[in-house]
């Protein structure tokens, strides 16, 4: 599978829900939900929306601006500066 660096660069209420909290599979050509590894960050998603699937923290980080602003502020927490 491949990794995050080919997720969308975008995380925004923009980001298509087809790949929002998905990463790109070169095998399958496809976007798939982020794998339960730790590193996905995953089980953050889930917790930062309240939810227990990502179809859930799809909805929640549409809909939800609080939920939106954590999780992309989570997101930017990750990588150095």
């Amino acid at each position: 599978m491949a990794g995050v660096a080919e997720q969308e660069t975008g995380l925004s209420h923009r980001t298509p829900r087809e790949k929002l909290f998905k990463v790109y599979d070169e095998g399958t050509h496809d976007w798939v939900d982020l794998p339960d590894d730790i590193a996905s960050g995953k089980a953050k998603v889930l917790s930062l929306t309240n939810t227990s699937t990502l179809s859930q923290a799809r909805v929640a980080f549409l809909s939800d601006e609080i939920k939106r602003i954590g999780v992309m502020l989570q997101n930017a927490d990750r990588w150095p500066c």
